[in-house]
């Protein structure tokens, strides 16, 4: 542990050595809370009633319980609660008993804040922050020439770049020199950017005037977007304006049609392709090829000429008996295909 954290432990203990007061303060109602849309969530509206709205400190003591209080009835302990609006919302676990709907807090005293500030404290693992600011030891403030809010001085913009820097940087001002508006655009930017931040200060006004400031730059940014979204419609719809749907179907559809023919033309090709090197296997199969060396040996001729005289006495022209003419071709019975081992064709022509 670092030496200032000794050191501020010892001076926190003996405060509350010399303290004389409880440790926990008195519970009082904060008023009946109203069940929310949600498991388990509840409302209360702090606006309404005479008392003090609750402080930051004591929303982690908070309980229901009926009308006698939390130390004489049944407290039902809050699990979660958060400030939207002035409104603050609390979760339990389970039904609320019947008439447990009261909500009940606790009163700081001042001992109970040096205690919660000495657990704090002493739960610091690894602060380089704090060590530095511990230590004195403040990081320079970086220069840069472009990327600050319009309409800033240059005093004020040495201020902006501080606050969205990385390190340790201390910004000093008397009234009426911005702390308000530049912590506020800091606030923008870095949530723009995907940051967390997280604001403190010693007084409340000064927290929520500077959140106020910056959810109005964040909301008028979001405006300008949004000028900028109605203004691509409005372009968008000067393009579409002569779009006509029936068209554009028709014309879906006659691309449709074209990418399906090419298809159909190329299996046709490829069909047309497969049935011609079909044909030219049949044909070498039944003999239909010829290499010009006439018929093989031992085998007869039954394909007649053609416009020749060749025959045994046939008709004039050498048609040869059996045969007809087919666009001044002879075509005669059909030729059987000759068996590899000389079969039946071979008997034929051994017996002619």
């Amino acid at each position: 542990m670092s030496d200032w954290k000794h050191e501020l432990l010892d001076a926190i203990d003996e405060v509350l050595s010399k303290s004389t007061r409880d440790k926990q303060g008195e519970w009082r109602s904060l008023g009946r809370v109203v069940p929310l849309d949600g498991d388990g969530w509840y409302s209360l509206d702090l606006r309404v009633g005479a008392g003090r709205p609750p402080s930051v400190d004591s929303l982690d003591q908070l309980c229901l319980a009926d009308k006698t209080g939390p130390e004489r009835g049944t407290p039902i302990a809050v699990e979660r609660s958060q400030v939207v609006d002035e409104v603050l919302k609390v979760r339990v676990s389970g039904r609320l008993p019947a008439g447990c709907d009261i909500l009940w807090t606790v009163r700081p005293t001042p001992q109970y804040l040096w205690t919660k500030l000495r657990q704090g404290i002493a739960g610091l693992d690894n602060a380089p922050l704090a060590d530095k600011l511990a230590a004195g030891a403040l990081d320079p403030v970086p220069r840069r020439a472009t990327g600050y809010p319009a309409g800033f001085l240059p005093a004020q913009t040495f201020a902006y770049a501080a606050c969205v820097e990385p390190g340790l940087h201390a910004v000093w001002g008397p009234p009426g020199t911005g702390k308000t508006r530049v912590p506020a655009s800091a606030i923008e930017d870095l949530v723009k950017a995907g940051k967390r931040v997280l604001l403190v200060s010693t007084t409340n006004v000064a927290v929520d005037n500077a959140l106020k400031e910056a959810e109005r730059l964040l909301v008028q940014g979001q405006l300008e977007a949004m000028g900028d979204v109605d203004e691509r419609l409005r372009e968008a719809d000067q393009v579409l304006a002569n779009y006509d749907h029936d068209a554009h179907l028709a014309a879906r559809a006659r691309i449709r049609n074209a990418d399906d023919l090419s298809v159909m033309t190329a299996r046709l090709r490829a069909a047309e392709s497969d049935h011609r090197a079909a044909d030219e296997e049949t044909a070498v199969g039944t003999g239909g090829r010829h290499d010009g060396g006439g018929a093989a040996p031992g085998t007869r001729t039954r394909v007649a000429g053609v416009g020749q005289g060749q025959g045994h006495g046939g008709p004039a022209g050498g048609q040869r008996p059996g045969t007809r003419r087919t666009g001044g071709h002879s075509q005669g019975p059909p030729v059987p295909r000759r068996p590899r081992d000389g079969g039946l064709a071979g008997q034929e022509a051994r017996r002619g």
